[in-house]
């Protein structure tokens, strides 16, 4: 099971649009797992068989299958397994911050995914790697109307961090980027952040056509309406 691919899984709009149609999922297994920070050997659920049929504004995708994908917790200190192999080095490193009374506390209400971005935010990585792991976190939450939103909340603002260190149009990363932070405004009810940030990129090159388009023009009548709840992507245009 590749458990870094499942985390660095959100990817660009335009990519996404492009695979479409069924994707199979593996079936349903335990795995046995060796905690790397104790050596505690303990079981873990495999993804769940099914399949992706589409996928929503927030890249959260829709069919029968573990969304997101599940990662191994170990049961003595809560780590989230979320790459497959770890140098002796970065495991002394992880240690000194999972091991800590900060990251205990969070563990004991807190989803895994949110976890992630915890480490990751110890780790210094990007600030598109975090904002990913806590969008997916607010996956995890979605029957606790609060925590949803303090986790949309989060990947807003490393979203934003992401998004004021350069303004690169053409990048479709920086597109995904946009489109994701006016979602989650959307989700958020900041209407007024999210209608500007949706006529701003109206009047760009790369939204005047296509998938970028539709989600434009989805988005700003959605927002029209007030709506916060979840949609799927809009059908891409026909050629």
């Amino acid at each position: 099971m590749r458990i870094l691919k499942s985390i660095l899984g959100v990817g660009v709009f335009v990519l996404i649009i492009c695979i479409g149609g069924l994707i199979p999922a593996a079936a349903v297994t335990e795995i046995e797992v060796t905690c790397p920070l104790d050596g505690t050997k303990f079981k873990s659920p495999a993804p769940l068989k099914g399949g992706q049929i589409g996928m929503r504004l927030d890249l959260r995708p829709n069919g029968f299958m573990d969304v997101p994908t599940r990662l191994p917790v170990c049961p003595n200190n809560h780590f989230v397994m979320y790459k497959d192999r770890f140098t002796d080095a970065e495991l002394e490193h992880l240690k000194k911050y999972v091991l800590s009374p900060e990251y205990q506390n969070l563990a004991k209400d807190n989803s895994s995914y949110f976890l992630v971005a915890k480490i990751y935010e110890y780790l210094g990585e990007t600030d598109w790697l975090i904002s990913n792991a806590y969008l997916k976190a607010s996956w995890q939450v979605e029957d606790k109307p609060e925590k949803e939103k303090q986790y949309l909340d989060l990947s807003l603002q490393h979203l934003n961090k992401y998004l004021s260190a350069g303004n690169k149009e053409e990048d479709r990363t920086w597109q995904t980027a946009q489109m994701l932070a006016g979602e989650v405004e959307r989700r958020l009810g900041r209407f007024d952040d999210a209608k500007k940030r949706f006529q701003d990129l109206s009047k760009l090159k790369e939204f005047k056509e296509g998938i970028n388009a539709a989600i434009v023009t989805t988005q700003l009548d959605l927002i029209a309406k007030k709506d916060t709840a979840p949609h799927d992507l809009p059908e891409p245009p026909k050629k």
